[in-house]
């Protein structure tokens, strides 16, 4: 693949491509020369298209299994003629929710219990509000743990909260209450009202100034509110300055066990990836990795059991820190994507969205799956065309002995 230097695109061009975008609501239909298009599924943006009577689904990322923001995408009722489904996860399968639940808050209570610090590397949106809910139902659950700090550090998840709040109407009941009263999607104001609500005032400190809250020795300041609420969120609508991002380094400083959530989620540069640097040689702390990893990234490379990495100051260091995978992906997996496919029946399908080898695992697998289903489907329509004949002809014997 020849890969230019030179943009095929720029700043003109996307503001062009803006103006011609045209927002519709979910289960919306609208006709554009001819072609209905029609924004069928809650729970991912998926478009049926129907053009001279044929129709198409595209799903984009989906999963129809729900998370704890979000119910599981519907699947369509009307049958489909092409199917353009992703393919991130190919074959394999994830494993059952509540079990990765369980692995992944105990994996980061043994990390505490050691004294250790727990870097979770985090995507901005969906992945990270999801780990947040899971964390502060299990610290809701264990006072032993309200005194260990967890720290959610992410300037585009700080910005991404106000859109949870704007499409509350979109996540699961049990999330979209607790917004309505607050919680840590909900607005300021809400919090101690929150809190109340619920009965969980406590003396857990959440920590919102800008300057003390990573210091060695932080001061008691109006700035921090006794609300209930375990997360320890700097709030920062920027990228951070140099005086900053030491300020924020300095956590793995303190003698203390902590949780840090920061970005990016695979390890590639930014603060998630000078903490693992940090801490890569100590065998008392963990990592987590919540998600997909690409080939390639330091997140992919301690996946695959990689022992030593080379830092972005061109050391080498080995890695000693205790690591766990567990996803907690909002992509469809092989059982997700085999039904979704049996209920469409489509006549054609074809994978996007994954890596060349992922998705050729995942093309032999389908077509495997199927051909054996509509063999049996087959073999039972045969049975049955046996009994159909063999009752016929019972009949006809009864229908002779009679007139006999």
């Amino acid at each position: 693949i020849k890969i230019s230097a030179e943009k095929p695109y720029g700043e003109k061009e996307i503001e062009e491509a803006m103006e011609k975008i045209e927002c519709i609501n979910y289960h919306q239909v609208i006709e554009y020369n001819g072609i209905e298009i029609h924004a069928i599924t809650l729970g991912a943006a998926m478009f049926s298209i129907t053009i001279n009577g044929m129709k198409l689904l595209y799903t984009g990322d989906f999963s129809i299994e729900p998370d704890r923001l979000l119910c599981g995408a519907e699947v369509p009722q009307q049958q489909h003629d092409i199917l353009i489904v992703e393919s991130t996860y190919g074959t394999n399968k994830h494993e059952e929710r509540r079990r990765r639940e369980r692995d992944f808050t105990s994996y980061v209570r043994k990390i505490i219990q050691g004294r250790g610090k727990c870097l979770i590397p985090i995507f901005a949106l969906g992945r990270a509000q999801e780990l947040l809910v899971v964390l502060e139902e299990y610290w809701s659950q264990h006072q032993e743990l309200h005194k260990i700090p967890i720290y959610y550090v992410s300037s585009i998840a700080n910005k991404v909260l106000p859109i949870f709040r704007m499409y509350i109407d979109y996540l699961n009941e049990k999330i979209s209450g607790h917004v309505n009263y607050g919680g840590f999607i909900g607005g300021e104001e809400d919090k101690e009202k929150s809190m109340i609500k619920r009965g969980r005032i406590d003396d857990i400190r959440i920590r919102i100034d800008n300057e003390d809250i990573l210091d060695e020795q932080p001061k008691e300041r109006n700035r921090i509110q006794k609300i209930g609420s375990r997360f320890d969120i700097r709030e920062n609508n920027s990228d951070l300055d140099e005086e900053q991002q030491n300020d924020m380094l300095s956590v793995h400083k303190r003698d203390e066990p902590c949780v840090v959530l920061a970005a990016p989620g695979m390890l590639q540069s930014g603060l998630s990836r000078e903490l693992f640097e940090l801490w890569v040689e100590d065998r008392n702390s963990g990592i987590v990795i919540p998600g997909y990893t690409v080939e390639g990234t330091p997140a992919h490379e301690l996946h695959i059991n990689q022992r030593t990495i080379v830092t972005q100051k061109g050391e080498r260091k080995k890695i000693q820190i205790q690591s766990k995978f567990i996803s907690f992906s909002a992509h469809s997996d092989f059982t997700q994507t085999s039904y979704f496919i049996s209920q469409l029946r489509p006549q054609k399908v074809i994978l996007v969205h994954g890596e060349s080898k992922k998705m050729n695992e995942l093309n032999i697998a389908l077509k495997q799956k199927f051909s054996k289903q509509e063999k049996e489907n087959k073999n039972e329509e045969e049975d049955d065309d046996d009994e159909d004949e063999e009752s016929k002809r019972d009949e006809m014997k009864k229908k002779d002995k009679e007139e006999g």
